[in-house]
């Protein structure tokens, strides 16, 4: 029974995470309102703003575009009764997917803190919080914080549902609807259920004809259907289809999750500083196991060499060399990082991806020989995958053994499913697993007792220095983003009306009269923004300084504006601004034929 202590030492520790939450949203939020990148789209969000204005037009009556192909309608129905209250404004929806971030970060907090200290729970908030993908998203209307934040919530609810003689129907009914609101925002958030399912047969597996468990699988099944009706309506929109997955090549399906392996270990970074601790005191205590995984190591470097031929082994979009999503403006894009940083981030990926695998896997190896040299005969598998799930049901605390499972089945779900379907995988898709896979391995290292003080002392330091780099990443993405769109304003003011400009894919597809199409087929010179709308003029182009491929005769090559900003470690971005209506007589070009 809980008693008061415990219950007045919890809510300290609750207003402790949720003040670093707070904190961590709050300066990305500074950040961006510095940079002029509070109040405008950033990325695909400008496309979300689309929709939830014209739901809230249309009555509530769901109006998705052609080219967003996420779910979308539990985003739109959350902003409903801001969009009621404020109108059209993408500022007061920034602060809503703000206020979503504090409670994700919270959520997490509360649910990784049942079994780790106070410390190492901040440290995993920190880690992610300022992290160069969230820190972006929570700043912003993109629909991944949103998702998260369901994910996490459902997450939490899981835990209070698995009780040690029975299941709370209440608590897992809630952790259902949890995860369906996830689902109609995101469709990865469809790994909550799954994960309570696996949860359930772990630790239940022995007792699955009891009444609890029954009732708890009826209610799963019950709203998949709800969840599997939804997505049939969803998908009767026109809209673009992904591919088939006989159309994605086998390279691509067999390399694609190392990439997104190597993403979310660099994610990772500053735990494998404790892990490498862990290592090391496996090699030394049981040399053998070494020779058990040496195999993987090889697969691992294998596929590390492989990717390296395409310049990264990152999956990109976020955080990448260059300033976040920068493919959606004209030109070329500075690199923020130089090539030899680069590499070391690639390698650094590469070598946190080998190291969680061993911290994973040799303990694993020790338990799986153990077990087989303790057995014999025909069904000495069987036996052994039941030894081993008895363990975890006894060893692992009902939120380590959530936390893991998600771990994996979001990881599957988002590596497996989406590249079988054709899908693209981007970087922030694999942001819900970084908190509570940091947890886990936090963990893991802590009860191995391999993590001494000077472990500590130096965890301690690549977490800022992680902060540093991260700031650093989401202070480009913001001083971009505003920069541009500050002078596509420019423009606009000198009398060239806001829909003429291509101030990139955010500026020109937001200021369009009509909502955005399935893209067509246009000329390779042409961004590809342009051939989501019917062909239209263009009367002014901003771009990245540099050479850029204008009209002939539209202009003589001089930028009519540009524009500056300084990022933190003194690097200069510039953006040209280019009067298309120059030698044409007034007429503006259509680039989009």
């Amino acid at each position: 029974m809980t008693t008061a202590h415990e219950v007045r030492q919890a809510r300290r520790h609750t207003a402790a995470i949720a003040t670093v939450a707070v904190a961590a949203v709050a300066l990305s939020g500074a950040i961006a309102g510095l940079r002029g990148a509070l109040g405008i789209p950033r990325n695909d969000d400008w496309t979300y703003y689309v929709t939830t204005f014209r739901t809230a037009r249309s009555g509530g009556l769901f109006a998705p575009d052609q080219w967003t192909t996420t779910f979308l309608l539990g985003q739109t129905t959350l902003a409903r009764p801001v969009v009621a209250v404020v109108g059209d404004s993408r500022l007061a929806l920034q602060l809503l997917v703000m206020v979503l971030a504090v409670v994700t970060l919270t959520a997490i907090g509360v649910t990784v803190r049942r079994f780790l200290s106070l410390g190492w729970t901040l440290a995993v908030i920190v880690l992610v919080a300022v992290g160069p993908i969230f820190g972006t998203l929570s700043a912003s209307f993109m629909s991944d914080i949103p998702a998260m934040c369901f994910e996490a919530l459902g997450l939490w609810a899981l835990i209070h549902a698995l009780r040690p003689m029975r299941i709370s129907m209440r608590w897992w009914w809630l952790m259902l609807v949890f995860g369906l609101v996830g689902f109609t925002i995101r469709e990865y958030a469809v790994a909550v259920p799954v994960t309570a399912v696996v949860c359930l047969l772990i630790q239940r597996g022995r007792k699955l004809r009891s009444r609890d468990v029954r009732l708890a699988v009826g209610a799963t099944i019950l709203v998949q259907i709800v969840a599997a009706g939804l997505y049939v309506w969803r998908d009767s929109f026109p809209g673009p289809h992904r591919t088939t997955a006989a159309s994605v090549t086998l390279k691509r399906q067999l390399s694609a999750p190392f990439a997104e392996g190597f993403t979310l270990a660099l994610q990772l970074a500053p735990v494998v500083v404790l892990l490498i601790a862990l290592v090391v005191s496996q090699v030394r205590r049981h040399p053998r196991r070494l020779l058990a995984v040496i195999p993987v190591a090889i697969v691992i470097g294998a596929a590390y060499a492989y990717l390296t031929r395409r310049a990264t082994v990152v999956l990109g979009n976020y955080l990448a060399q260059t300033p976040s999503y920068s493919q959606t403006l004209t030109g070329s894009a500075p690199d923020i990082f130089s090539g030899s940083v680069w590499q070391a981030v690639n390698l650094g990926a590469g070598l946190c991806g080998l190291v969680i695998v061993l911290a994973v896997a040799l303990p694993l190896a020790g338990s799986v020989t153990a077990r087989i040299s303790a057995r014999e005969g025909p069904g000495v598998a069987a036996d052994v995958g039941r030894t081993m799930l008895d363990d975890v049901e006894r060893s692992a605390s009902v939120s380590r053994l959530v936390c893991a499972s998600f771990v994996v089945v979001m990881f599957v779900s988002v590596a497996g499913v989406y590249r079988l379907t054709g899908g693209v995988v981007y970087d922030r898709y694999l942001l819900p697993i970084v908190p509570f896979a940091a947890a886990v391995l936090i963990d893991l290292a802590l009860r191995t007792h391999a993590v001494n003080s000077a472990a500590r002392i130096v965890f301690g330091a690549g977490l800022i220095g992680w902060a540093a780099c991260s700031i650093f990443v989401v202070d480009a993405a913001a001083a971009n983003d505003g920069a541009r769109w500050q002078l596509a304003a420019d423009v606009a003011a000198r009398g060239v009306p806001a829909a003429e400009i291509d101030g990139g894919y955010e500026w020109f597809g937001i200021h369009q009269a009509q909502p955005p199409g399935q893209l067509r087929a246009i000329a390779s010179d042409v961004p590809f923004w342009e051939g989501l709308f019917s062909p239209r003029p263009v009367c002014a182009l901003v771009s990245y300084a540099g050479p850029v491929a204008l009209p002939e005769a539209a202009t003589d090559g001089a930028p009519e504006l540009s524009r500056t900003v300084r990022l933190l470690d003194g690097q200069r971005l510039t953006f040209d601004a280019f009067d298309l209506r120059r030698g044409t007589d007034g007429r503006c070009p259509v680039l989009a034929p």
